[in-house]
């Protein structure tokens, strides 16, 4: 696996291609039910993400895979309201729903909805070195220097498609990558970095207190990219103590 510093010398992505960006978004977290129509700013988590994704240049069509539960009638509403496209599949098995939702894309861009803060700057720059270099996946989770809350994975259609046939673990199936990565005699992985570690950052909704410091970053106006949200936080570093002691769930 290679590493990559994420800049601006990156070539544009060619015309002609079909990226997707997937959101997965459900309401029955068990840590915080409900959490992706919490309130962040004057709107909802998911309203807010879908808004920073409709920002990327050039624009890349986004669906939310959301589940056929009852309670997500309340999701597929907010998607209604955001004007974007949903799918309802299985609550279970997320690969699944990953896949049914991807029909008609070359490209799979996998984004969560208790990463609200994602930043349609750094999305369009790992869009376009993942054409270049032409992996089947390249995220930044790999080996992490961005803060949760920040991840990108991007995978190639026929790698999705492959793993829907082959991966059958429980947490394959519920984790949708967990079998490109763990197979890279099957598929060619990538990571990309950042120029500097701020991998100890938290800005992943999955509890009150995360919630609680994602409110205080977006009180600030001054989150309209990663760089910005960096610079707030260097002013801040007592913040990391609002959810420093929450612990990210096994995947």
């Amino acid at each position: 696996m290679r590493n990559f510093l994420l800049d601006d010398t990156v070539p544009k992505r060619p015309e002609g291609l079909s990226p997707l960006i997937v959101v997965q978004a459900r309401m029955g977290s068990t840590r915080l039910p409900g959490k992706v129509l919490k309130s962040l700013g004057e709107r909802s988590m998911l309203a807010f993400l879908l808004d920073r994704l409709s920002q990327i240049t050039p624009f890349v069509p986004v669906i939310v895979a959301t589940t056929s539960d009852p309670r997500d009638e309340e999701t597929v509403r907010c998607t209604d309201e955001c004007g974007v496209a949903h799918f309802c599949g299985s609550e279970e098995d997320v690969l699944d729903r990953f896949y049914r939702s991807s029909f008609g894309a070359d490209t799979v861009i996998r984004i969560t909805a208790d990463c609200p803060l994602s930043d349609p700057v750094l999305i369009s720059k790992a869009l376009d070195l993942f054409y270049h270099i032409g992996v089947d996946y390249l995220s930044n989770t790999l080996n992490r220097t961005y803060p949760r809350g920040f991840d990108v994975e991007i995978f190639s259609r026929k790698a999705l498609e492959e793993a829907f046939q082959k991966a059958s673990s429980l947490s394959d199936r519920e984790h949708v990558t967990g079998f490109i990565t763990s197979n890279s005699d099957l598929f060619s992985l990538a990571n990309f970095v950042d120029n500097e570690d701020m991998h100890d950052w938290r800005l992943t909704v999955d509890t009150k207190e995360d919630l609680a410091l994602l409110r205080r970053i977006v009180a600030e106006d001054r989150c309209g990219s990663y760089r910005q949200i960096k610079e707030l936080l260097r002013l801040h570093p007592e913040w990391k103590k609002i959810n420093e002691f929450v612990k990210q769930k096994e995947t």
